[in-house]
Order: structure tokens, then C-alpha cells, then sequence
């Protein structure tokens, strides 16, 4: 790994970007949810269990697993969502919960939707909580 970066979790910024790989739809797929089942688990078609990644398909940016399956903790600590387009890329910096983000085995379908965010305790632990990593540039 070169000294200029760094592994880390997503903003929640930048796990929306990628999770809706270029669109605003509820989805990466659209905005139907009867084409989840296609995409991601969740209550509808999981059976009440997570499953191996990459079994479904894949968003717009070939990126699986985004819509269901476990949620994806985010480096951002949740706070109110924002009353207008977000410029910055960073947000609160500490909190009583980190966001998670993108929906889960055992959750209904609309908690699946990119847009979608939850705050969780990082003292927590659940088999249906998990990560996805960045590589970023190093620095402030």
C-alpha cells in the first residue's frame, strides 16, 4: 500500500454514491422495489438468513451486495440527514451512533433503498452488521 493511502470505511456520502452507482433512484436498479429480489436480500426472499456475497446481481458499477444482505457500517456518526444537497464528503465526526447503511436478511424492503440510514452503537455487535473498505488518498 503506498504511503499516499489509506484503507477505511465509506462516508456516508461516498457508500450512496457507489450504492447508486450514478442514479438517484430509490435503487441502483430503479425504483421498483418487485426487482430487489434480483439484487439484494432482504425479508422477502432471504429466509431469514444473510447469504455468501456475490451471488446477485450487480449494480450499475458491477459493486454487489449494496441493497441487503447485512448492513455496511459507515465512517460518518449519524445526525439529521441533510435539508439540502451535501457538498462535503465528511460528516459529524463524532456521536452516540454511527450510520449504517444499505439494508439487511431480516429487514423489509424499503430499508434496503440507497438512500436509506440508520445510527447503531459501535459498542454493538449483530450477525447482520458488516463492512465494505475505501481505498483513499491519506490525509486530513
Amino acid at each position: 500500500l503506498p504511503d499516499t493511502c489509506v484503507y477505511r470505511l465509506p462516508t456516508e456520502a461516498e457508500w450512496e454514491y457507489a450504492a447508486r452507482a450514478g442514479t438517484t433512484n430509490w435503487f441502483s436498479f430503479g425504483d421498483s422495489q418487485s426487482l430487489l429480489s434480483a439484487h439484494g436480500w432482504y425479508d422477502g426472499d432471504s429466509q431469514g438468513t444473510t447469504h455468501p456475497v456475490g451471488q446477485l446481481q450487480a449494480n450499475g458499477w458491477g459493486l454487489k451486495d449494496v441493497e441487503g444482505n447485512v448492513f455496511e457500517w459507515c465512517l460518518d456518526w449519524i445526525e439529521s440527514a441533510p435539508t439540502q444537497p451535501a457538498t462535503n464528503l465528511r460528516g459529524t465526526t463524532n456521536g452516540v451512533y454511527h450510520a449504517i447503511r444499505g439494508g439487511a436478511s431480516s429487514f423489509p424492503w424499503v430499508d434496503c433503498r440507497s438512500g436509506w440510514r440508520l445510527g447503531y452503537s459501535a459498542a454493538s455487535s449483530a450477525s447482520d452488521v458488516g463492512f465494505r473498505v475505501v481505498l483513499a488518498p491519506a490525509g486530513p
